[in-house]
């Protein structure tokens, strides 16, 4: 590839930059993890059910279990026989013509064919008075109605989340099988660049990329190697190139990767392995790397920081799914109606920061006004990135459009 910074690459769409991640990277070695340890990690098989639920006829609520002649005859007065408790291994089955007290949870006796809700009954010590009629089969919990031993559970690929647990919990599994996390190396370039808290000279800038990054990747649960800021000198930056390349499953840069000529990142990545392609047809974001460095994928994403974030939520993450073997490691984009008109020049496909807007029916998505790639005070409105297609022009407003929720 030319080292000439002013030569211009053919453009790859946003899609087609996704689908070279996708075929490039494989998803991470397997691991076992403690059921409780596996938040946020994805599944490295399908987890099939060995258990039904219910596990055992039960009661749906506090009440009393009723026999065959008792449901027949009900409203009626009915002898008690006893007392079932949640957990209780009590065999004692229940008389045609009698009536149980039970509670939440428990095993219905042998022989119940209705339980009835305390609320429509008065007991004394010996009977029970049943106020209304009973259907046969109501208030009871049948055994395996919800799930049924062999049932898939969760797919491969799936990214365990709080729920999943108390589902995988609920049928005893103490461990799963799941991908390792990747450990992501962080890099911002830039001799302009301070870390937050350091004093600023008279042309430098604080770097709110390297920060972003770090947070989002703690948010996507990831491992994380912060190699610091690397100032424009390309034995610094072969150094920590060099130093992710030997500890990370993929590298992430902000910044050196556009036309300037003291951009050496990427002609660092040449001289260290390969760059595979370093511009997009996206806006904002354009100069976007891929490539590898002595066999480490390698991510640059462009030095404006809402390009960085853009290019984050567009490929960053995308990659980090596919290696943890995500079975949808694409952006997952809702459906929602613009709030007004909006018009532009066709071109690239474009990210817009949007606010979600709930005070209508239904809900809306609303472009903010200042969309420059540099322009930060927006994102205390943002909650959401609106696509626009290359060839569209202008949407109408109420129109449905693909919004990427942050």
């Amino acid at each position: 590839m030319s080292l000439d910074p002013c030569a211009e690459p053919a453009l790859l769409n946003v899609s087609a930059l996704q689908q070279k991640l996708l075929e490039s990277l494989s998803p991470l070695p397997i691991e076992i993890r403690r059921l409780t340890d596996s938040l946020g990690m994805v599944l490295a098989e399908s987890i099939w059910a060995q258990v039904a639920n219910p596990r055992f006829d039960n009661a749906a609520m506090d009440g009393f279990a009723l026999g065959a002649d008792a449901v027949a005859h009900a409203p009626g007065v009915f002898p008690l026989s006893g007392l079932r408790l949640a957990g209780s291994d009590n065999s004692t089955a229940l008389a045609p013509n009698a009536a149980m007290r039970i509670t939440t949870g428990a095993r219905v006796p042998q022989g119940t064919v209705s339980v009835v809700m305390q609320e429509h009954c008065s007991a004394t010590e010996n009977e029970v008075t049943v106020l209304q009629g009973v259907k046969s089969g109501q208030n009871i919990r049948w055994q395996g109605e919800d799930i049924q031993p062999g049932q898939c559970l969760l797919e491969a690929g799936t990214r365990i989340q709080a729920r999943h647990i108390m589902l995988l919990a609920s049928q005893g599994l103490a461990e799963v099988r799941v991908h390792r996390q990747p450990v992501v190396a962080v890099i911002s370039t830039g001799d302009e660049l301070r870390a937050p808290g350091m004093a600023l000279g008279e042309s430098s800038i604080f770097d709110s990329n390297r920060p972003y990054l770090l947070a989002r990747l703690h948010q996507a649960g990831v491992r994380v190697i912060d190699l610091g800021i690397i100032p424009d000198d390309p034995h610094k930056i072969r150094e920590a190139l060099n130093e992710a390349a030997h500890q990370a499953d993929l590298i992430v840069s902000s910044g050196g990767v556009s036309v300037g000529q003291a951009d050496w990142l990427k002609r660092c990545i040449e001289e260290l392995g390969e760059l595979l392609h370093w511009k997009v047809k996206l806006k904002p974001g354009k100069p976007v790397a891929w490539g590898k460095v002595k066999g480490t994928p390698f991510l640059g994403l462009p030095g404006n920081p809402v390009s960085t974030l853009v290019c984050g939520e567009l490929f960053l993450i995308t990659a980090l799914n596919q290696l943890e073997g995500s079975r949808q490691p694409l952006p997952r984009f809702v459906r929602l109606p613009i709030a007004r008109d909006y018009k532009r020049k066709p071109g690239r496909d474009e990210f817009l920061r949007a606010a979600l807007v709930y005070n209508t029916e239904p809900s809306q998505v609303e472009i903010l006004s200042d969309q420059g790639s540099a322009s930060l005070a927006g994102l205390a409105r943002t909650d959401a990135l609106l696509h626009i297609a290359a060839d569209v022009a202008e949407i109408k407003g109420g129109t449905l459009v693909d919004v990427l929720l942050l």
